[in-house]
């Protein structure tokens, strides 16, 4: 399959990914250097989830990345567009196991290029099943 074959209205579920507290504490300390994310001995632990949680950013790299080696775009991903609709449910912690729920909302030509513009749902849950985060992403795609 390459991202040809990707339709609006198809679905798609990744492989899991497994989240290890230095995945967090590397993540953070390079992109989003809070306390919360990186002090497992005291900020984590009095903070509102008690311990240390992911990134929300990672939590949205993760999702990307899933995607991406899922094989199901190929090399038709030419560029991205916007990021919109974000919003996060859960916290994502230390042995959390990841993975996501992806729909194609649209796919058109675009008007000014020789590509379609795709636009995907991502839903990323938990291994529980639970919502962790969702958005939309869209972006060029060879035609």
């Amino acid at each position: 399959m390459s991202g040809r074959d990707i339709t609006a209205g198809r679905k798609f579920r990744t492989d899991k990914w497994r989240i290890e507290e230095t995945d967090i504490i590397e993540f953070a300390a390079k992109y989003d250097p809070q306390p919360i994310h990186m002090d497992s001995e005291f900020a984590a632990k009095n903070s509102l989830f008690g311990q240390i949680v992911a990134s929300g950013f990672m939590t949205i790299s993760v999702a990307w990345g899933l995607w991406i080696k899922s094989g199901i775009p190929g090399t038709d991903q030419r560029a991205g567009i916007s990021l919109d609709k974000v919003r996060w449910f859960n916290p994502v912690v230390t042995g959390d196991e990841l993975y996501a729920d992806i729909e194609v909302l649209s796919v058109r030509k675009s008007s000014k290029l020789d590509m379609n513009v795709t636009t995907l749902y991502f839903l990323i849950k938990n291994q529980r099943e639970e919502p962790v985060l969702e958005f939309t992403s869209t972006g060029l795609t060879a035609i």
